[in-house]
């Protein structure tokens, strides 16, 4: 940076400047031809380029001052206002060359609005048109505007350089407010374009600024200007300076501030562009306000500035020594012209050494070269016209118009805002870097531009690089802002769930031991015998599996991989537990309700345990047919993803950010297929569960509760089909709430697992404690009776007492029934043996036999006959109520278990074995 002047220096070192070209000019005035070419700023309006004009001077007086640029010329301007205004435009534009004198070219006119129309006419009067402050991209239209070039970089530069920011900061949001102005909408749509590659979410408030849109309805005051809290966080503001004013005072009463929000603005907003002072009082928030709010905002300078202020340039003025010169010439203009510091000074500088330089080259070129050379070089040889001296150029000379341009187009030097060089598909200003820069509160009321950073151009993609000192530490002292963008956090199960569940399962666990170890001790007991201890086993094992699924199903994991291996292992775990135990509990019901339902012959072929398990191994066998079609078909395989929990769906963090709380579902996606499949699952269940309610319904009049625990086999199924139910509409219905669904479907389970284990082995325990040899096995009332019915047959009711109580009470009956039977005539053969047997013919043609239960069961009982011996005594067969014969239970081994055929001491007990249930 050049050294700063006193003031003393500075007016000092201006009246000998001023001395020197005030006698340079008037000895060339005495022998120079005036070389007019018109300057047309916008002094007003939203962008005020007045500023520009010192700039114009102090490079005319360079030029001037050096004799060897248009040494037969004195170039000078005729200047009009544009007023930021593309109607204003045009009419200065016209009155310019309707008015003497001609002019060769064209400087202006200020702003991109007021240069656009003026730009695509101004080839039809052969001028060559240059601009020093208009950056809008569609200037790189050549078949529009032929005739034109900048100093000033296209906002071409500025959407790499946007993109830069938006990549290095990781932002993937972004709401740009355009003001409907050709310039800033066509910057929209390259940067939507350019930020596609990135992602990022790129969203648009579009409104009229200037008032000239019919549907722009106090925009700014609109809820949904700045989107919602959870849509947007980073904002660009594509719009000029005033608007942008009114926009940053909106925000601020929003408290739309740094560290929760960022902005992004241009950097060649003028010097205090958001004070009263420049804009007047049009917002309702102060300077301190806004300054307050300006802190930490970005900007992208697409405006070039030489790289070392001390370095000297093609100009004869280094960056630093034109800063110096522009500085006094502004603060002299107050308060006459009262020009404000315009961050185009040094472009417009620059804008007229390049036509200086152009007009230059085309006078040498007059002087060395004859007509043929020129037009071989400047491809100007299709055009029609004269080369005559600059001085007699013609709207109507289109060779001149044509020679100029094509000069303009190759003039490249070095400016006091750096390397001056134009595109030739464009004639834009060729750009490499941008600067980024940072407004940064000093103290309460100040706010400083501070240059923080480069984006270079170079590259592909753009990147953003930190200067020396710089980093996110002194950009974002509290934190990069969000661009709002929810956060996702992956949640998993309630730690006191997992905890809970896993305890009950670990219960679960010992309590399949100890019914293991129960069955193993006491499986030749005449209470476990009757229950078959081989398909017990197969309950404990179902119902571990179901168990070590809690384990499963509850991994309090966020993993991918983990939740992965998980929902494949539950799925499969979770089916085969439960499938295992019902099938073995279902088998056993089979029997019961093939042993009632088949009583009619003596010897009735019987459920043995291998048949049993073979009903076991087809019910599993279908399971786990459908288990392998998921897990071989991919359609049908889980798809792991993440989905929104309905719990706690959202939270806010310290910034106020939302976060989204997810959950791995194994089941995500839209496919349809395993939710299908899962139907499957479940629809095979409910068949096995209708089955069992069928049996259950068939067999409810079953009273022996040793007798394959018919009662509570059929309570099992009864509440597993409600079970079964709620597991279903958990699947289908609740898969959204995490926590909910476990506590339901999991919970479903250990109920599961846990009522087959009480129900099938705690009775068995509490019967053996009360019970150790089996006695009272088939006791099931209060109390005892014996009754004859009129055919003579003897009933046995009650369990007041004991199976041999009950047998003395049937012998001291059959005593005194035999008393009677001898008082009739009983005819009988003897056999090879010795033995006498007849059937005894008794009174009223009534068979003597002993009958079990009602009268309603007599039809199912096979009669017994009495055997008359050769001591003259008689054999009864007796049949204690609800005991049916020849009905195999419990273990295939067991068959030669107690009968219930009684005799007393003058009858042969009858020994032949009867199958016991």
């Amino acid at each position: 940076m050049a050294e700063k002047l006193s003031s003393v220096e500075r007016w000092t070192r201006s009246v000998f400047r001023v001395y020197a070209v005030v006698l340079i000019v008037c000895w060339r005035e005495a022998s120079a031809t005036d070389l007019y070419f018109s300057f047309i700023t916008s002094n007003s309006g939203p962008f005020a380029s007045g500023g520009s004009i010192p700039a114009l001077d102090i490079a005319l007086e360079q030029i001037t001052a050096n004799g060897s640029i248009l040494p037969n010329y004195t170039l000078k301007y005729t200047l009009r206002d544009s007023q930021c205004n593309r109607i204003q435009s045009l009419d200065v534009f016209f009155q310019e060359v309707l008015s003497d004198p001609v002019k060769v070219a064209l400087l202006g006119c200020g702003c991109s609005v007021a240069t656009g129309p003026v730009a695509e006419i101004s080839h039809q009067w052969n001028i060559s048109h240059i601009s020093y402050a208009s950056s809008a991209t569609g200037f790189a239209d050549r078949d529009r505007f032929r005739n034109f070039f900048r100093t000033h970089p296209s906002d071409g530069n500025s959407v790499p350089a946007v993109r830069s920011l938006i990549e290095f900061y990781g932002w993937k949001r972004l709401l740009v407010m355009t003001q409907m102005e050709n310039l800033f909408m066509e910057f929209y749509d390259s940067l939507v374009e350019e930020l596609q590659t990135l992602n990022v979410n790129v969203s648009e408030r579009r409104f009229s600024g200037s008032g000239e849109s019919s549907d722009e309805s106090d925009v700014l005051e609109t809820d949904d200007l700045f989107g919602q809290e959870d849509d947007y966080r980073v904002f660009f503001l594509n719009m000029y300076s005033d608007q942008a004013r009114k926009v940053i005072c909106e925000a601020y009463s929003r408290n739309l501030l740094y560290p929760r929000y960022a902005f992004i603005t241009y950097g060649w907003y003028q010097e205090g562009w958001w004070t009263a002072a420049f804009s007047g009082n049009d917002v309702n928030c102060s300077d301190s306000e806004l300054a307050t709010f300006l802190d930490r905002v970005l900007a992208v300078q697409n405006i070039p500035a030489a790289e070392n202020d001390s370095t000297p340039t093609d100009t004869g003025l280094t960056a630093g020594q034109f800063t110096d010169l522009y500085t006094e010439a502004i603060d002299a203009s107050v308060p006459e012209s009262n020009f404000s510091f315009t961050p185009v000074a040094a472009l417009t500088y620059d804008a007229v050494w390049a036509l200086a330089l152009a007009l230059n080259r085309t006078e040498e070129m007059m002087d060395t070269l004859n007509e043929t050379e020129i037009l071989e070089r400047t491809g100007c040889d299709d055009t029609t016209g004269a080369l005559v001296p600059l001085s007699e150029f013609e709207y109507s000379n289109a060779l001149m118009g044509c020679v100029i341009r094509w000069n303009i187009q190759e003039t490249k030097f070095l400016g006091v805002s750096g390397p001056v060089e134009f595109g030739a598909d464009d004639g834009s200003r060729v750009q490499n870097t941008i600067r980024v820069l940072q407004y940064r509160l000093v103290d309460t009321n100040t706010i400083e531009r501070q240059f923080f950073g480069i984006s270079n151009l170079s590259t592909n993609p753009p990147s953003l690089s930190y200067l020396q000192g710089e980093g996110n530490e002194t950009t974002f002292p509290e934190g990069i802002p969000p661009d709002g963008t929810p956060l996702n956090a992956t949640v998993t199960y309630h730690l006191g769930l997992v905890v809970i569940y896993d305890i009950l399962a670990t219960l679960g666990i010992i309590f399949a031991v100890v019914c293991l170890a129960f069955n193993i001790i006491f499986r030749n007991r005449k209470v476990v015998q009757l229950t078959s201890p081989n398909l017990n086993y197969f309950i404990i094992a179902g119902t571990v599996i179901s168990f070590v699924t809690v384990y499963i199903r509850l991994i309090p994991s966020v993993d991918k991989t983990v939740n992965h291996v998980r929902c494949n292992l539950s799925a499969w775990l979770s089916v085969l537990g439960y499938i295992i135990a019902y099938a073995t509990i279902l088998s056993k019901l089979l029997r019961v309700y093939h042993i009632f339902h088949n009583p009619t012959s003596q010897k009735k072929k019987a459920f043995k345990d291998v048949h049993l398990v073979g009903v076991i191994a087809i019910i599993t066998g279908v399971g786990v047919f459908m288990l392998i079609l998921g897990s071989v078909i991919p359609q049908l395989r889980p798809n792991l993803d993440l989905a929104t929990s309905a719990e706690t769906p959202q939270d806010r963090d310290e910034l106020g950010v939302r976060i989204d709380n997810l959950y791995w579902q194994c089941y995500g996606g839209n496919d349809s297929a395993p939710f299908i499949w899962l139907a499957l699952i479940y629809l095979y269940l409910a068949i096995l569960q209708v089955v069992g309610i069928v049996l259950a319904l068939q067999t409810r009049k079953v009273t022996i509760k040793a007798l394959n625990d018919a009662k509570v086999i059929a309570a099992l199924i009864y509440v597993s089909s409600i079970l079964l139910v709620i597991l279903a509409v958990v699947t289908f219905a609740l898969g959204d709430y995490i926590n909910v669904n476990e506590v339901l479907f999991t919970g479903g389970l250990l109920v599961a697992a846990i009522m087959f284990l009480v129900l099938i082995f705690v009775p068995k325990m509490y019967r053996l404690y009360r019970d150790p040899l089996g006695e009272n096995i088939f006791s099931k009332n209060d109390h005892s009776t014996i009754e004859i019915g009129k055919s003579g047959s003897i009933t046995v009711r009650g369990s007041g007492f004991g199976d041999n109580t009950r047998i003395k009470l049937l012998m001291k009956r059959v005593e005194e029934l035999e008393k009677e039977l001898q008082k009739h005539n009983i005819s009988y053969e003897c056999d090879e043996n010795g033995t006498a047997q007849s059937e005894v013919a008794i009174e009223n043609h009534h068979e003597a036999r002993l009958s079990t239960g009602s009268d309603a069961d007599e039809t199912t009982a096979s009669p017994r006959y009495s055997t008359v011996h050769q001591n003259g005594s008689v054999g009864w067969n007796v049949t204690i109520e609800n005991q049916y014969e020849e009905v195999s239970a419990g273990n295939d081994t067991d068959e030669n278990t107690s009968s219930a055929r009684l005799s007393n001491s003058t009858l042969v007990r009858d020994t032949s074995p009867v199958t016991a249930v």
